[in-house]
């Protein structure tokens, strides 16, 4: 009997899955941002700089630029993938928005330093 129930509570869940994946990703992509995440996405825009997948790419970006810094990348080689990995943007773009994600994300990693 339980079997049965979890079976067919698995089934109805299936057949939701479908139409909570598009509200799970609709919700995503309409959160609210926090102010510095505001902040961060107004000063890229005044610079000109935009993403293909919209301010949500953009915040993946700065994001993702926080995590290669805090692993030990320099920021040369960030900037440089940056430039590589996003279709229109230069490299100074790409120091841009290094800059803009490390004040606005991860002050720690300025100058190269990690301060605890």
């Amino acid at each position: 009997m339980f079997k049965a129930k979890v079976a067919a509570a698995a089934l109805v869940l299936a057949s939701l899955a479908p139409g909570l994946a598009v509200m799970a990703a609709a919700e995503a992509h309409a959160r609210p941002y926090t102010d510095t995440e505001e902040i961060y996405l107004e000063v890229l825009h005044e610079k000109g700089i935009n993403s293909g997948h919209g301010d949500d790419g953009l915040l993946r970006a700065g994001y993702a630029v926080c995590q290669e810094l805090r692993k030990g990348f320099s920021e040369i080689n960030v900037i440089r993938r940056l430039f590589e990995d996003n279709d229109g943007l230069n490299s100074g773009g790409a120091g841009y928005l290094l800059g803009a994600a490390q004040a606005s994300f991860c002050p720690e990693t300025i100058d190269g330093r990690m301060v605890a």
